[in-house]
């Protein structure tokens, strides 16, 4: 995959909510809001309920209400 991507999957409990291509998300975490970008360094953190802002190279962006969870990233795949 191109380093000048991120893929993406929200997943909820019975189905896949959201799957694409996006050039940044941002999201809130425990301690936080977080801002990913192509070639974030591998992580896994907590998702606390706010809004998660999927945005694609036009600056187009999806908004998904989130609950608790959690977000793995790695090697530009994020879930």
């Amino acid at each position: 995959m191109s380093s000048s991507k991120l893929s993406i999957r929200v997943i909820g409990p019975d189905r896949v909510i959201y799957e694409g291509q996006a050039a940044s998300i941002q999201y809130p975490g425990g301690d936080g809001l977080y801002g990913i970008l192509p070639s974030h360094a591998p992580m896994i953190t907590t998702v606390e309920p706010g809004l998660l802002r999927i945005k694609d190279e036009t600056g187009h962006e999806e908004i998904i209400v989130l609950a608790r969870g959690f977000v793995s990233i790695s090697n530009n795949e994020i879930e």
